[in-house]
């Protein structure tokens, strides 16, 4: 329960916004703002966080568009078209996953501290 509890407001970077709020504008515009942020600030827990929004969003939307260019491309030959079909509800079913994926992250940024360290687990 300690992520839960309210966070210091940290104005440690580059840009001059707090900490938390450039954490969570590396998610507000799922790729493009990750990437801003890492050319930009020089914070290492920001940057940690935008790195993690760019690792993970990128290849779930280039997954996307190439099942939705696949699914384009196939759609108006006949008889194939129904691969084309599959590739659509695949595509539909992958973009519905960035977009439940970028909300828990998006909310991950909102309401937890994470200083970008993996855990060392001991069993």
């Amino acid at each position: 329960m300690k992520a839960l509890l309210p966070m210091k407001a940290r104005t440690n970077t580059s840009l001059g916004f707090s900490e938390r709020a450039e954490r969570i504008f590396a998610f507000v515009i799922p790729i493009l703002s990750g990437l801003i942020l890492l050319a930009l600030e020089r914070n290492t827990l920001v940057r940690a966080r935008a790195k993690f929004a760019v690792k993970v969003m990128l290849p779930i939307f280039l997954v996307w568009a190439l099942l939705a260019g696949l699914a384009a491309l196939l759609a108006p030959i006949p008889f194939i078209n129904l691969l084309g079909d599959i590739f659509r509800w695949v595509g539909d079913l992958v973009g519905w996953g960035f977009w439940i994926v970028w909300l828990v992250m998006l909310l991950g940024a909102l309401f937890l501290e994470w200083h970008g360290r993996p855990r060392k687990f001991t069993f």
